[in-house]
């Protein structure tokens, strides 16, 4: 009991010490992001196998696909395509409870020739324009419900979009009215709705807020194959796949290569996951709207972009017009790419998480490893609290265009680069109001005196599945500047994209992860030799054989060497505190 009581009151100090340091009060519930988990179970099969589809990319097979889709609409159907190469001259049209998948993004390959026009994959809810209610009350942020006319005819169950007159907050006229929050409704009382989400900013009357009725696609899954787009849709915008107004849903375990504006394009939606994929290469990166990873935009909120992998990219991660509540997580980029007119800005200085104006407000980047994090003001100002938490950042740091985006959070990032131009710049921050604490500049930690970090994650309630405990938290801990390593970047550097996807469990990801420890000689008259395969980042102790402490220390590096000289012969016992594994060592 006594230990229990000690463990209780050492979480309370730890939530309270957190909660002393962060600006708690801007923060918003970012856990809440993603997708929820359905039943797949009750969907109809159907195997591709089974018709006479092409699978050596010869013929295209979107009369097939498309006569599939239309017989079985309205059904939940899980449509499984086998290894191949499957040819498509069409948009793929996906409506609610339809699952598209392969055998795995290195056996299943889609192939779009388009002729220059429309997305690749789509899916597109509804929005009723006409199916409006005007608040009848100011509602503040953090609340969870809103007061309507009495007559406004939303049920419990319905979407809506905010939205208010925000001509003030947006600099593009094709952004106005993005300002708001999409959140389903979980009762109504009268004039009133219960909202599944709280508020995340407020809604004063004098913005004449109202909220739209939406009918979303839901249950929407696109997984386990690949995607290569054969021609460019300049000057239209046209992304690889397309979500619009399409909720709970998810794109998981898939390659993307060449893209015109995006690999991924998330409007209007909630609550979208994509994880797990590798997003790589696009037809120009000039301006215009080029060569972008994920884009988040017009009020697009609580989605989650999660252990991604993006290469050879302007922009791997985008938000925009809005919106707000997302998070983006143990992502790893590399390899930015921009053409651009100006002298003075490399190829490499674009931005891989990057703020793009038009009010994007109370977003989460955690435990990113990057290039370049930007704060740009291309359509305007950024809106405030957007959260930058334990990135790593290897070139342009963490940089803001200029001082429109103030009220920022940016808290334990790393940027790494010493080397000019990068070191110029690569630290710059912009604007009054943000909150900066411990960030390590080049070995400097920013502001003085704000070195210690509580240990705590605003995008998980516990360690993912997907993450190797000797990989959590590691960016922002003290460890050297810049050798940590998050799952993503160890499967790039690995060349093993997908190693926890499709059928790959988690726990397999974890094996995988797992260091590779060469403890040497063992026995040993005296010294011993220790060396990983990646940057261990772990405190270690030597026990005797009664658990006693002989000595503690860290290894940070990929090889060292520990001295047992002084010890009596007999049997110790090596072991790491973050990776939980113990070496009996014999000492002679």
């Amino acid at each position: 009991m006594k230990s229990v009581i000690i463990l209780i009151s050492f979480i309370c100090s730890f939530v309270l010490t957190a909660q002393s340091i962060f600006p708690t009060h801007r923060f918003v519930d970012w856990k809440i992001a993603g997708s929820e988990q359905w039943d797949e179970s009750g969907f109809l099969l159907i195997n591709m196998q089974d018709y006479a589809i092409d699978a050596l990319g010869n013929q295209a097979n979107d009369v097939l696909l498309d006569s599939i889709l239309m017989a079985n609409a309205g059904q939940s159907i899980r449509i499984h395509f086998p290894v191949g190469t499957f040819l498509f001259n069409e948009t793929i049209q996906l409506g609610s409870n339809v699952i598209l998948e392969g055998e795995g993004a290195n056996q299943t390959h889609f192939v779009f020739q388009l002729g220059g026009a429309g997305s690749a994959i789509q899916s597109n809810g509804q929005a009723l324009t006409s199916f409006n209610s005007l608040f009848q009350q100011t509602a503040l942020k953090n609340s969870n419900s809103i007061i309507l006319n009495s007559n406004h005819g939303f049920v419990a169950g319905d979407w809506i979009r905010i939205s208010q007159v925000d001509s003030d907050l947006v600099y593009s006229s094709w952004a106005i009215g993005s300002v708001g929050q999409i959140v389903q409704i979980d009762q109504v009382s009268g004039d009133t709705l219960l909202l599944h989400s709280h508020l995340r900013m407020n809604y004063d009357m004098s913005r004449y807020p109202k909220v739209t009725k939406l009918i979303p696609n839901a249950h929407v899954g696109i997984r386990c194959l690949s995607i290569e787009r054969m021609d460019d849709t300049a000057p239209e915008q046209a992304s690889s796949i397309s979500f619009t107004n399409t909720v709970h849903s998810y794109i998981d375990g898939i390659s993307s290569v060449k893209c015109t504006f995006a690999h991924v394009e998330l409007s209007s939606c909630s609550n979208i996951a994509v994880r797990r994929s590798f997003f790589k290469d696009a037809f120009d990166y000039g301006e215009g709207g080029r060569a972008y990873g994920v884009v988040m935009h017009f009020t697009t909120n609580e989605c989650r972009i999660e252990d991604n992998i993006f290469d050879h990219l302007r922009h791997a991660i985008l938000l925009q017009a809005g919106a707000n509540g997302n998070v983006s997580s143990f992502n790893f980029a590399v390899n930015p790419n921009w053409t651009n007119a100006n002298p003075l800005l490399t190829t490499t200085s674009a931005g891989e998480l990057v703020l793009h104006g038009n009010y994007v407000y109370a977003n989460l980047f955690e435990q990113n490893k990057v290039d370049n994090i930007v704060i740009d003001n291309s359509h305007g100002a950024n809106g405030p609290d957007n959260v930058f938490y334990r990135n790593l950042s290897t070139l342009y740091g963490v940089f803001f265009s200029d001082a429109t985006s103030p009220n920022q959070i940016i808290i334990g990032n790393e940027i790494t680069n010493s080397s000019f131009p990068y070191s110029f710049v690569n630290y710059t921050i912009n604007g009054t109001g943000h909150f900066l604490y411990g960030n390590n500049n080049k070995g400097t930690i920013t502001p003085s005196g704000t070195s210690n970090i509580p240990d705590t994650s605003f995008a998980y309630t516990a360690i993912p599945d997907f993450v190797y405990n000797g990989m959590w938290m590691q960016i922002g801990s003290g460890i050297p500047l810049g050798t940590a390593t998050i799952p993503a970047s160890y499967r790039y550097s690995m060349n093993n994209y997908f190693a926890n996807a499709c059928g790959n469990s988690d726990s397999g990801q974890i094996e995988f992860l797992k260091p590779n420890l060469q403890i040497f000689p063992n026995p040993t008259s005296g010294i011993l030799e220790v060396n990983c395969d990646f940057n261990l980042n772990d405190n270690y102790q030597i026990l005797d054989f009664q658990g006693r402490v002989i000595f503690s220390s860290s290894m940070n590096t990929t090889k060292m060497t520990i001295n047992l000289s002084s010890l009596d012969p007999g049997i110790y016992f090596l072991t790491f505190n973050r990776i939980g594994e113990t070496f009996p060592i014999l000492k002679m």
